[in-house]
């Protein structure tokens, strides 16, 4: 089975809400909590998408930045982004995954997936267009 690395940006108390209520432990990986999330968006049932997502021997889960990035095998992913048309990115549909997981409906999950705080570079309209000098030290 062929896997591609999905990731998205993700604040990390949205990230532990949703694996507290998926069930998870804190001892599972953030991976498995992101396969978990979008392998339910295709199955609907708790526990085949625990038994295909969760990896045995996997470190524990630690959420220290607002990053997550997983090994997700392709045709999970085809089947996630068939069952969201909405989802723009996959960024997107690893956030509203992990949204509907905590019991969002669809609107609210797609509107929290994809607010303005997960946007990154400047914000549209910026002013400032030069970039800033670096300091440099002498010897």
């Amino acid at each position: 089975m062929d896997t591609t690395i999905i990731g998205a940006r993700i604040r990390s108390m949205d990230f532990s809400s949703a694996a507290r209520s998926a069930g998870f432990s804190g001892f599972d990986s953030m991976s498995s909590v992101v396969r978990y999330a979008l392998r339910l968006l295709v199955v609907n049932d708790h526990h085949q998408a625990m038994r295909d997502s969760v990896k045995p021997g996997t470190p524990g889960m630690l959420p220290k930045s607002n990053q997550v990035a997983a090994s997700i095998p392709v045709e999970w992913v085809e089947a996630a982004r068939k069952a969201v048309p909405d989802a723009k990115n996959d960024a997107t549909l690893v956030r509203y995954a992990l949204y509907r997981v905590d019991g969002y409906s669809h609107d609210e999950a797609l509107h929290e997936a994809t607010r303005d705080y997960y946007r990154g570079g400047r914000q549209p309209g910026a002013k400032d267009v030069k970039p800033r000098k670096r300091r440099t030290t002498s010897t």
